[in-house]
C-alpha cells in the first residue's frame, strides 16, 4: 500500500481496520495482580503497522502550565504538519518525587496515551486465539487448559488450608466431585482436610 497521498485521518482509518489488540502481558502485583500491557508489548503490536502506514509516534516529557506532563504526537512521515496530540499530567505521590517514581509514571502514562489515542483495544492474555497470536503464542489445549484448572484449585485449596477457609475448600470441593480430570484436586483435598469437616 502507497501511503504518500494519505491524509492523517485516512491512514488512522486504515489502522483501525487491521484491528489490532494488545495483550496484557503483565501483572501488577501493588494492585490486587491486575493485568496491563507493558509499554514494550504496546510498541512491538503497534510499530509495524504504524511503519506500514507512514504514521509517526512520538512521546516527550514536557511542563504544561508549571506541571509534568507526558505529550503524544501522531503525525503523518510525508507531512509532518498534520497532526494530532494528547497531553497526560504526571502525577507523582506526594513525598516521593524522584527520577524513579517520575520513570514509572512516564512509563504509565506512554501506555495509556498510545491506547486512547489509537482507540486500541486491550485484552486478557487467555481472552481468546487472536490475542495468543498477537504475541507469538500458540493457543492452549485442552490438555493444558485442564492441567492449569487443576493446579488452579490446588493453589486454593492451599490458600483454604492456611488461612482456615472452609468455605472456599468445600466450593473447590463442589467444583472438582464428578469431574473426571479433577480427581487429583478430590484427592488432594483428602489430604489437607477433614472430609466431614470440610464439606459440610
Amino acid at each position: 500500500m502507497t501511503t504518500k497521498n494519505l491524509t492523517l485521518s485516512e491512514a488512522l482509518l486504515e489502522f483501525k481496520k487491521r484491528e489490532l489488540k494488545v495483550v496484557k502481558d503483565s501483572k501488577n502485583s501493588f494492585y490486587a495482580n491486575s493485568e496491563y500491557a507493558d509499554i514494550n508489548n504496546v510498541l512491538k503490536t503497534i510499530q509495524p503497522t504504524l511503519n506500514d502506514l507512514g504514521i509517526v509516534l512520538v512521546q516527550s516529557v514536557q511542563i504544561q502550565d508549571g506541571f509534568d506532563v507526558l505529550q503524544t504526537n501522531i503525525s503523518m512521515a510525508h507531512n509532518p504538519s498534520e497532526g494530532l496530540s494528547s497531553s497526560v499530567r504526571l502525577v507523582m505521590p506526594q513525598g516521593k518525587e524522584n527520577m524513579q517514581t517520575l520513570g514509572a509514571c512516564v512509563t504509565y502514562a506512554r501506555r495509556y496515551g498510545i491506547i486512547s489515542m489509537l482507540s486500541l483495544e486491550a485484552i486478557g492474555v487467555d481472552a481468546d486465539d487472536d490475542g495468543n497470536v498477537a504475541i507469538g503464542m500458540k493457543p492452549k489445549t485442552p490438555s493444558q487448559k485442564r492441567s492449569d484448572h487443576v493446579v488452579k484449585l490446588k493453589s486454593d485449596l492451599d490458600r483454604a488450608k492456611k488461612t482456615g477457609n472452609l468455605e472456599l475448600a468445600t466450593n473447590v470441593y463442589e467444583e472438582a466431585d464428578g469431574t473426571d480430570y479433577l480427581i487429583p484436586v478430590i484427592d488432594y483435598h483428602s489430604q489437607l482436610f477433614d472430609n466431614t469437616e470440610a464439606t459440610l
